[in-house]
């Protein structure tokens, strides 16, 4: 008999208000036992309205569950959606291997992806 897999370390999703925009930081490990706990963010934050930063800095794992979430809202929010992911964050070769770059507009820091929102 297998073991059920064991559940992310310490998953948590930070909302706060910047400005106009909402930003949002998964922190520790998300895959699909805690991408609802994202999305549900996400719902909650769209029926808000205002534009959204996710940053990605703080999140030690994210699968292509948490991925396909981000996608999802970035569609639903017409592009008024960005994320943060520094160059030297872990999760940024995933973010290239799979090309979200080049659906989902990727920053290096916070304040220049509130900024581009602004714009």
């Amino acid at each position: 008999m297998s073991e059920p897999p064991a559940r992310p370390s310490n998953p948590r999703v930070e909302v706060e208000r910047r400005g106009t925009a909402w930003l949002i930081t998964p922190h520790g490990e998300h895959d699909i036992s805690t991408q609802a706990l994202l999305r549900g963010q996400l719902d909650r934050i769209r029926e808000a309205g205002g534009p959204v930063v996710v940053d990605l800095s703080c999140a030690k794992y994210i699968d292509s569950t948490v991925i396909s979430a981000l996608v999802v809202a970035w569609h639903e929010r017409e592009g008024d959606f960005v994320l943060v992911a520094p160059t030297n964050y872990q999760g940024t070769r995933l973010v290239e291997l799979i090309g979200i770059g080049s659906v989902i507009p990727v920053y290096p820091t916070r304040g220049a992806a509130i900024a581009a929102l602004a714009e």
